[in-house]
C-alpha cells in the first residue's frame, strides 16, 4: 500500500497551529520537507530566539560558528515573515552587533507584535525609537544590560498591560516621565537593577499597578 502524505494536504491554518507547538528553530527546519512546506513556517505568529542557551557548553571555536549560523538562521524566518506577530522574545546577550539588533526588532514592531521580550547586552546600544511606536503592545519586557533607554515623546502604549525593564539605564526624569505617562491600562510593573543615577525624582503612581521594583545607582 502506497505511503499517502495527508498531513500537507491539510489547510494552511492547520498547519501553522502544528507548527506552533514546535520551538523556531524546529518550525523553520520543517522547510525543507516539501515544497508545500517551504513557507509554511513564515505563518507562525511566535518566534523564540535564544542564543545564550545554544551556546553552553560549546567552546570557543564553535561558539563563533555558531553565532554567525544563528544570524543567518535568524534574518531568515524575520525576512520572510509576513503575517502578524504575537510574540517575539530574543536573547542574544553580547553576541550580536547592536544594529542587527535594531534591524529585528523593527522587523517584529512592523508586524505589529503585541508581546516583545528581549534580553541582550550589546556595547553602546540606545533602545530603538521605532519601539516605543507600537501601538499593538500588550507586553513590553526589556533586559538591556548597560544599555540606554531612550524614550520619545508622545510614546503610543494605549494597549500595555505589562512592563518589566531590567539592567536599564534611565537617560532622564523625561524618560521614565513619558514612559508611564502613556501607559494609561499598565497593570503590571517591574523594575529591577536598573541605574537610575541621571534621575532627579522618580514617582510611580497608577491605580492599576502592581509594582515590584529595585535599583542600582
Amino acid at each position: 500500500m502506497e505511503d499517502v502524505d495527508r498531513i500537507s494536504d491539510l489547510p494552511d491554518s492547520i498547519l501553522t497551529y502544528i507548527l506552533s507547538f514546535l520551538s523556531t528553530k524546529e518550525a523553520v527546519g520543517t522547510s525543507i520537507l516539501s515544497s508545500r512546506w517551504r513557507y509554511i513556517f513564515t505563518l507562525v505568529p511566535n518566534l523564540h530566539f535564544d542564543l545564550v542557551d545554544d551556546l553552553c557548553h560549546k567552546n570557543l571555536e564553535s561558539c563563533i560558528l555558531h553565532i554567525k549560523s544563528f544570524i543567518s538562521f535568524f534574518d531568515k524566518p524575520l525576512s520572510l515573515h509576513e503575517t502578524s506577530l504575537d510574540r517575539f522574545h530574543l536573547k542574544c546577550g553580547e553576541m550580536v552587533h547592536g544594529p542587527r539588533v535594531y534591524s529585528w526588532i523593527s522587523t517584529a514592531v512592523r508586524r505589529g507584535v503585541k508581546h516583545l521580550d528581549i534580553s541582550i547586552s550589546p556595547d553602546q546600544f540606545t533602545s530603538p525609537g521605532i519601539m516605543f511606536t507600537c501601538r499593538s503592545l500588550t507586553t513590553l519586557k526589556l533586559d538591556f544590560t548597560c544599555s540606554v533607554l531612550d524614550v520619545p515623546r508622545g510614546v503610543p502604549f494605549p494597549n500595555l498591560k505589562t512592563l518589566h525593564l531590567k539592567s536599564v539605564e534611565f537617560l532622564s526624569d523625561d524618560t521614565t516621565k513619558c514612559l508611564l505617562s502613556s501607559c494609561n491600562n499598565l497593570e503590571d510593573l517591574v523594575i529591577a537593577h536598573c541605574n537610575i543615577e541621571n534621575l532627579f525624582n522618580f514617582t510611580i503612581s497608577h491605580h492599576l499597578l502592581e509594582i515590584d521594583y529595585t535599583f542600582h545607582v
